[in-house]
């Protein structure tokens, strides 16, 4: 898949993510949680500006990179759980702890997939933008393991 167009896929997927989080702010009946549940999906928001500022990049230096080891499947994997979570909240057919969990294993994946982008770029801006994309995602699990650990107590 050609780099302009995983990027592109790439920023829906952090679209769909905030639209998840967004949801479940919604479905949250402590008002903390939801707050929390909202800023995620604002970084979300802001995850998806990083990517367009990648493409940017791209545009102006396209011989930087002509193709992403990232195969769009592993993208369109992530989209696809993604929308069947949406799915799901909208239905009223997964609990909130339950979709809690599975979006914190999907940003386990991609925090992954962002940190493999670092080593695979040699572009000293594109390694920024994945470096930050994994730590925010980073920061991310580390929030949603606070929330789940609430859902335990």
């Amino acid at each position: 898949m050609s780099v302009m167009k995983t990027l592109s896929r790439a920023t829906l997927l952090e679209q769909k993510f905030s639209e998840c989080y967004d949801l479940m702010s919604q479905k949250a009946s402590e008002p903390s949680l939801a707050a929390d549940l909202q800023k995620l999906s604002r970084e979300e928001i802001y995850h998806a500006n990083l990517i367009k500022s990648g493409e940017k990049i791209l545009n102006v230096s396209s011989d930087l990179v002509k193709e992403m080891k990232t195969s769009h499947l592993e993208i369109d994997t992530g989209i696809s759980k993604l929308n069947n979570l949406l799915e799901s909240l909208k239905n009223n057919t997964i609990e909130l702890k339950e979709a809690i969990k599975a979006i914190y294993d999907l940003e386990m994946v991609f925090e992954k997939v962002h940190m493999d982008k670092v080593v695979e770029f040699e572009e000293p801006s594109l390694k920024q933008l994945f470096r930050a994309l994994a730590d925010g995602d980073k920061i991310h699990r580390e929030r949603l393991e606070l929330i789940m650990n609430t859902f335990r107590s």
